[in-house]
């Protein structure tokens, strides 16, 4: 066995990626994050920017669904519940 396998592999399940490449991976976030120049107010206006855009996505599918529901009880003329 290489060194290479030895540190890639899990020591429990050798089919699957070991604990120190992954924690190399969660290490090299930061570092790439700083070195491409991601400060403090840069990286809060990524994650507002995000933020917006979920929920901008969500309102749009909520009233979507509100929309075709009621487009779908108008056209069905459903005005109350089908066993009633």
């Amino acid at each position: 066995m290489s060194l290479i396998s030895w540190l890639i592999t899990s020591s429990s399940n050798p089919a699957a990626m070991g604990m120190t490449v992954r924690g190399v991976l969660v290490v090299l976030v930061p570092l790439i994050a700083g070195c491409i120049g991601l400060d403090d107010a840069s990286s809060n206006a990524l994650v507002e920017g995000l933020v917006q855009l979920v929920v901008a996505g969500m309102t749009l599918i909520g009233v979507s669904m509100t929309v075709f529901g009621l487009v779908r009880k108008l056209y069905l003329q459903r005005w109350s519940h089908p066993d009633a």
